[in-house]
């Protein structure tokens, strides 16, 4: 007795896979089906013509797509006229509500290279080329980051009408983001010392800088984010640490606390303190200060962040402690999160290989002596 299996696409779930098993188990044939509601409502279903053994799935899946889109998603009326500025509207109010701390940035990305591309467009109307025209644009400018970024919400923005029912398939879902570099520079020990030497010269020159040092300096001490200290109140410093209730990732309501080691005690106590709401530190952002800092000290790509970086990536060299242990001091929420700063420096790794090494003992026939000579 035959029997037929039924698989959605993960990806674009209207179209379906039908496998027809033999009495044995095995496959007989094998279709693709288009599924989706007719503006009544009513179930539709469309075979894909295509040669399936010659055809790979994203060419089976893209062509699904277009017939959705050109034949049966013309006839359906989930949008009843909105755009997709109101699905975005939608997303942000669901971002409001779980407190996004990073909303003005979204907003912002969504104004600056998503509205005027896609934002006017219908929702029965908007395809994955619309979406895709957008993605190309910011690429163009060679904002490959950006397009990544405004193509993350998109999906999202469009993820959000689905579960409203506001439209039936999220057409940004099959394009693919950019490949992101890994980010892994830390600063060597060379660089180190002569990034605190400059701080101090600087420093030394100029008193007013003293908020601006501080603040790099304190990122280096705790591995802290920058916005972390600099948005810190006198109120939130509890001597041997700082806690702080708002943060970049307090969607869940937990405290951040940054534990003050002495080099951190040091830097707080040599401010001067005033009234609880008080910021610690008068500055914003040091940003300046430090594009300055590490052109004198030639090492340009390092950016503020990269402090951070270097905190977590020296910690776990140092192997005094495990990750989770790191990860705690720097505030990540997952170890998923710490592994990511994790990049051993070079002199580790040759340390480390040299002790691979000895442990392994593995002893190489020695073929050619006077070349090795």
């Amino acid at each position: 007795m035959s029997k037929l299996i039924i698989t959605p696409d993960k990806q674009f779930s209207p179209l379906k896979k039908y496998t027809k098993l033999d009495s044995s188990g095995e496959v007989q044939n094998s279709s693709w089906y288009l599924h989706w509601l007719d503006k009544n409502k009513k179930r539709r279903c469309k075979k894909i013509l295509l040669d399936y053994k010659h055809q790979s799935l994203p060419a089976i899946r893209k062509l699904a797509i277009s017939i959705y889109e050109k034949e049966i998603n013309k006839s359906t009326n989930f949008s009843n006229g909105l755009t997709y500025n109101d699905c975005w509207n939608d997303y942000i109010k669901e971002l409001k509500i779980k407190n996004t701390k990073t909303l003005k940035n979204i907003i912002a990305s969504y104004e600056n290279d998503v509205k005027n591309e896609i934002g006017h467009i219908e929702l029965e109307n908007l395809t994955t080329n619309d979406v895709n025209k957008m993605f190309q644009k910011v690429t163009s400018r060679g904002a490959k980051d950006q397009a990544n970024t405004c193509l993350k919400y998109t999906k999202a923005a469009l993820k959000v009408a689905m579960l409203n029912e506001k439209v039936s398939n999220n057409v940004a879902s099959i394009i693919t983001k950019h490949k992101e570099k890994e980010v892994n520079r830390i600063y060597t020990e060379e660089e180190k010392a002569l990034i605190l030497l400059e701080l101090r010269n600087r420093l030394q020159k100029n008193p007013k800088l003293l908020s601006s040092v501080s603040a790099l300096l304190f990122c280096m001490a705790t591995g802290c984010r920058i916005g972390e200290i600099t948005n810190a109140k006198w109120k939130e410093f509890k001597g041997d640490r700082i806690i702080l209730k708002k943060h970049k990732t307090d969607s869940d309501g937990h405290e951040r606390i940054i534990y003050l080691n002495e080099t951190a005690k040091k830097i707080i106590n040599q401010l001067p303190e005033r009234s609880p709401d008080d910021y610690i530190l008068l500055v914003r952002s040091p940003r300046r200060l430090w594009d300055s800092v590490r052109r004198s000290c030639n090492c340009e790509d390092i950016r503020i962040h990269d402090l951070r970086h270097s905190f977590g990536s020296w910690g776990l060299s140092s192997k005094k402690m495990q990750m989770i242990e790191i990860g705690k001091l720097m505030g990540h929420k997952s170890i998923v999160s710490t592994a990511r700063y994790m990049h051993l420096n070079d002199d580790l790794n040759k340390s480390n290989s040299q002790i691979m090494d000895e442990t392994l003992s593995v002893d190489v026939p020695l073929i050619n002596q006077q070349r090795l000579s």
